[in-house]
C-alpha cells in the first residue's frame, strides 16, 4: 500500500486514516476515531474566533460555515461568501446546529482532550484537537474533511473511501465523495427522527431491491430509509415521514428542504418531478442536480407569504396592461411604454421586445400557433407572428382607443373600443363582419360566455349579453354604480363582474339579473380570474390580490402583491398565476 509517504499527506475521516487527497486518489490505511484540530474544527477561519453560543456558526447556501459576527459584517459589505464569493441572500442566519452540538458537547468535556496525529505519547497532550464523532450527527449536516458540508449529489461519482461509484453524498469544492451505505450506513444517526419510544432512528439500505419493509407511519414498502436498532420494536420510517431535511439545500426564506413524497412543478426549470420542499413556504426544488445544487439564482426577487411564492420580473418601463400565455415557453405582455415583450417562461428572461404600436398596448391575445393580437390607444389591431418576431398586419380598426381583444373561435374574434362598439372580425382575411352598438360609453371588456354568446362591459355601468348569431343584443344587467372594468365567466349560466364601485356581482344570464353580491372590498376592482371552479381571484387598485368563494360569497385570503393598481391577471397553469400592475412589474405567483 502506497501513497503514504508523511504525517502531512495523512488526514482522518469517517473512523478511518487516509491519505490526503492528490488528484481524488484516496487509500484506505485503518481503522480510527475522528480527529480534527480545534483550530480547523471550532474557529471561524475567516475571524479566528471559537464558535460560542452568542457567535455561533453559520451555515450559508453553498455550505461554508463562517461565525455570526462574520455574517453580519458579510451581510453588510458584499453578501459573498468569503470562500467560493458566491453570493447568498438570507433573511436571518442560520445556524449549524451539527457543527454547535459538537461544539458544545466536545468543549464540556475537558477530558476527552487527545494527542493529534502521530503522536503517541500519552502524557503530551495537544490542546489544539479534539475528538469530533461525525457518525452521531445531527439531521442538518455531514461535513468533509476540511468542514465543509456535503451534499446530497444526485449522481454518481467515484467513494474517496471505497472507491466504488455509487457515492451521493459529496463536497464539490475539494472533490470530497461518500456513499451513504457503505461509508455512512448504519452508523449514521439522525436525531430528527425517533421511533415511538424515543429512540434516535439510523439509516438503513437493503442492497436487495425486492425485500422491502413497510414504514410504520404510511404503511408504503420500501427497501431503505430509518430504522429503529434499539430491538425494542421493529420501527422503520421512510424518508417521506421522517423529518430527513437537507442542511445545505434551503428556500429563500431560509427553511430546510424535505424531501416531498408527491411530484410537483419545480420553481427551477419548471418540470413536475419528484424533489425537495419546503412545508412552510410551498417552495419546491426537483431532484435534478442542476436545479438542487444551484444556488438561489434570481430568488432574491422572491417574497414569500406562508404558502405563495412571488417572482418579480422587470423589463418594462411603463405600466403593464395586458398579458397572455403563448405556450408553454412563452409569455408575452403589452405595456403604457408602447412594446411588447415575450418573456422565456423557464427562466423568466425577455426573448424580444416587439416596437410597432404608436401609443399604449392595451389589449393583447393569442390567435393560433404562430399568431398574435395587439390593440392600442392608437386606435389600430395588429397580428404579430411571435415565432418571427414580425408584424403581418396592423388593422385600421376603431375610431378610438382598442381596449380589448378577444378570439371568439377558429372563425372569428372580437374587438371593443372607446368609440363605444364591438367589432366582430374575420381570422383569416381580418375583415370585419359586424359592428354592434349598443353601448352609450367605452368598452372595456368582452369575454366569450358559450358557443353563441359574448359578453361586455361598458363605462355605462351596464354588462351586456350578445347573441354571435344574429348580432343582437339579449339581455343587459344594471346594477354595477360605477365603470365596470372586467367580467369572467363562472359556468354556462353565470359571469363575475367588477369596477370601480367597490363591488363584486354574480349575474345569472338565464334568469336576467344579480344572484349575488360580494362586498368585503376597499379599492375598485381592475382584474379577474378565475382558479377553480369554486375560487376566483381579484385585483383591485391598491395592488392586494383577493381570493374569493363563490359559494360562501366570502374573502378568504387577501395578498400584497404590487404597489399600484393591478390590470391584468391570467393563469399559466394549476400552479402559478402572473400578474402585471401599473408600477410596471410583472409577478409570477405559485399558490
Amino acid at each position: 500500500m502506497g501513497g503514504c509517504e508523511s504525517k502531512d499527506d495523512i488526514i482522518t475521516i469517517d473512523n478511518k486514516i487516509v491519505t490526503k487527497i492528490h488528484e481524488v486518489k484516496v487509500e484506505v490505511i485503518k481503522e480510527v476515531k475522528i480527529q480534527v484540530p480545534i483550530i480547523k474544527a471550532f474557529e471561524c477561519q475567516i475571524s479566528n474566533e471559537l464558535f460560542t453560543e452568542d457567535n455561533f456558526a453559520v451555515i450559508l447556501p453553498c455550505g461554508h460555515t463562517i461565525c455570526l459576527k462574520c455574517y453580519y459584517n458579510i451581510i453588510v459589505e458584499s453578501s459573498e461568501c468569503p470562500y467560493d464569493k458566491k453570493p447568498f441572500h438570507l433573511p436571518e442566519p442560520i445556524k449549524n446546529y451539527a457543527l454547535m452540538n459538537e461544539v458544545n458537547k466536545e468543549l464540556s468535556k475537558k477530558s476527552s482532550r487527545v494527542n493529534t496525529l502521530g503522536n503517541n505519547n500519552n502524557n503530551n497532550i495537544n490542546d489544539n484537537s479534539l475528538t469530533l464523532d461525525l457518525a452521531n450527527n445531527s439531521t442538518y449536516s455531514i461535513f468533509c474533511p476540511n468542514l465543509h458540508v456535503m451534499k446530497f449529489l444526485g449522481q454518481t461519482k467515484k467513494c474517496s473511501l471505497h472507491l466504488s461509484d455509487d457515492s451521493v453524498l459529496g463536497c464539490i469544492d475539494d472533490q470530497y465523495y461518500q456513499c451513504i451505505e457503505k461509508c455512512v450506513g448504519n452508523k449514521l444517526k439522525f436525531s430528527k427522527s425517533k421511533c415511538l419510544l424515543g429512540h434516535t432512528l439510523e439509516w438503513f439500505a437493503n442492497d436487495n431491491h425486492s425485500q422491502r419493509y413497510p414504514c410504520y407511519q404510511c404503511k408504503e414498502e420500501f427497501n431503505f430509509g430509518f430504522r429503529c436498532y434499539d430491538e425494542c420494536i421493529d420501527y422503520i420510517q421512510c424518508i417521506y415521514c421522517s423529518d430527513f431535511r437537507f442542511g445545505t439545500h434551503i428556500c429563500p426564506n431560509g427553511h430546510n428542504l424535505k424531501w416531498s413524497r408527491d411530484s410537483k412543478e419545480c420553481l427551477r426549470c419548471s418540470k413536475v418531478k419528484s424533489g425537495f420542499e419546503c412545508i412552510q413556504c410551498k417552495y419546491f426544488l426537483c431532484y435534478s442536480n442542476t436545479c438542487r445544487n444551484s444556488e438561489h439564482e434570481g430568488d432574491n426577487n422572491f417574497t414569500l407569504d406562508r404558502n405563495i411564492i412571488i417572482k418579480t420580473i422587470k423589463g418594462h418601463t411603463d405600466a403593464v396592461f395586458c398579458l397572455v400565455k403563448l405556450n408553454d415557453k412563452l409569455l408575452a405582455s403589452g405595456s403604457w411604454d408602447k412594446t411588447i415583450k415575450l418573456w422565456n417562461l423557464k427562466n423568466l428572461s425577455c426573448v424580444k421586445t416587439l416596437q410597432g404600436h404608436a401609443d399604449y398596448v392595451q389589449a393583447l391575445e393569442k390567435l393560433s400557433d404562430t399568431l398574435m393580437l395587439s390593440g392600442s390607444y392608437d386606435c389600430n389591431i395588429k397580428v404579430w407572428n411571435y415565432v418571427t418576431f414580425s408584424c403581418i398586419q396592423t388593422i385600421k380598426s376603431h375610431t378610438n382607443y382598442v381596449q380589448t381583444i378577444i378570439k371568439f373561435n377558429n372563425n372569428i374574434f372580437v374587438s371593443g373600443s372607446w368609440d363605444k362598439s364591438i367589432k366582430i372580425w374575420n381570422n383569416n382575411d381580418y375583415s370585419c363582419l359586424k359592428t354592434l352598438n349598443a353601448h352609450t360609453d367605452s368598452v372595456i371588456t368582452v369575454i366569450k360566455v358559450n358557443e353563441n354568446h359574448l359578453a361586455s362591459g361598458s363605462y355605462d355601468r351596464t354588462i351586456r349579453i350578445w347573441d354571435i348569431n344574429t348580432y343582437t343584443c339579449v339581455t343587459t344587467f344594471n346594477g354595477h354604480s360605477g365603470w365596470i372594468h372586467n367580467i369572467i365567466r363562472y359556468n354556462n349560466d353565470q359571469i363575475i363582474s367588477g369596477g370601480d364601485d367597490d363591488l363584486i356581482k354574480i349575474w345569472s344570464y338565464s334568469t336576467g339579473g344579480c344572484i349575488k353580491n360580494l362586498t368585503q372590498i376597499t379599492n375598485y376592482i381592475w382584474s379577474l380570474l378565475m382558479l377553480n371552479d369554486n375560487l376566483f381571484i381579484s385585483g383591485s387598485v391598491d395592488g392586494k390580490l383577493k381570493v374569493w368563494n363563490i359559494l360562501t360569497g366570502t374573502c378568504i385570503k387577501t395578498i400584497t402583491l404590487h404597489n399600484d393598481s393591478i390590470y391584468s391577471l391570467i393563469k399559466l397553469n394549476e400552479f402559478k398565476i402572473v400578474s402585471g400592475s401599473y408600477d410596471s412589474s410583472i409577478k409570477v405567483v405559485r399558490y
